[in-house]
């Protein structure tokens, strides 16, 4: 502001003179990192702290930072990040410096050696899912990592072996299988319920066709089962008693067998009773009165 006197002092109205100052130059920022590369999504840092000088503002300035991610896919698929700072100072100028973050694609999983594996039968439920794990082996920071279930195909629960399949498809579609042997054994023999010995009703029966029990196993179901046709025995020592014996099998799943026999008697006899010759007589003397009967 100026104040105009004359030589008596007598003043003049102040006047405001401002000066128009004029800013070409541009924030300059204090540093410009370079691209990197980065294994997966989940590990790209966060943007670091920049600075700014400017020929118009005294000090240090921040400048901002954004990520552009429209080049990302899902996490195992990679893709490209652009970070971007800007400095902007009071007269709207700028300074912008972009990288480019590569994220490289995660390595695909893989499944751990799938040993052969022997199970007995009485741990068996309706299947063996038989967890399996898969990985990317620490491969890259992305983790592709858990337990397959398997599937078992064909599987009846019966000894032997068979083959458990195990399938796991991540993110991006990447399928990976793998394959078990698995052996189903089983040691124990099944049991057959016991038919105890006896004798049939009456002389000379008929030898039944065959006798009936129940069985029972550790691993299987169990259930009726039939004897064979019987073979002879032996009689007793008067000859008037036969005996014939009826023999169970079993086995079950796992070839263990298990066998029980049952005696069965008959009163038999085929011969005529032999009456002692009473002689033929006379009664003693006239119109005697006949006996009854005679012994």
């Amino acid at each position: 502001m100026y104040v105009i006197k004359d030589d008596c002092n007598n003043e003049a109205e102040p006047i405001l003179l401002f000066y128009n100052g004029s800013d070409q130059s541009p924030p300059v920022l204090d540093s410009r990192p370079d691209d990197f590369t980065v294994s997966c999504i989940d590990v790209i840092p966060a943007a670091e702290s920049i600075t700014f000088t400017d020929n118009c503002t005294e000090g240090k300035n921040k400048a901002t930072s954004s990520d552009d991610t429209s080049g990302l896919g899902i996490a195992c698929e990679g893709g490209v990040v652009i970070r971007t700072w800007t400095a902007t100072d009071d007269c709207g100028l700028i300074d912008e410096h972009s990288i480019t973050i590569t994220v490289l694609p995660a390595p695909p999983a893989e499944f751990e050696e799938a040993e052969p594996y022997t199970i007995d039968c009485s741990e068996l439920a309706n299947h063996i899912p038989l967890p399996l794990a898969y990985s990317n082996n620490g491969q890259g920071a992305c983790d592709i990592s858990g337990e397959a279930e398997g599937v078992a195909d064909p599987f009846d629960g019966s000894c032997g072996e068979f083959e458990v399949n195990y399938e796991f498809t991540d993110e991006c579609g990447r399928t990976i299988n793998a394959t078990r042997i698995v052996t189903i054994e089983d040691n124990i023999n099944p049991e057959i319920a016991d038919l105890a010995d006896y004798a049939l009703d009456g002389c000379n029966a008929e030898w039944p066709a065959f006798l009936s029990t129940t069985w029972t196993d550790n691993c299987a179901d169990g259930g009726s089962v039939d004897s064979d046709g019987g073979v002879d025995d032996g009689q007793s020592a008067d000859g008037c008693i036969q005996y014939r014996l009826y023999t169970f099998t079993v086995t079950d799943d796992c070839e263990n067998t298990a066998t029980e026999t049952t005696r069965v008697a008959r009163e038999y006899d085929m011969t005529d009773p032999e009456i002692a010759d009473l002689a033929d007589y006379a009664l003693d003397g006239c119109n005697a009165e006949w006996p009854a009967f005679l012994s």
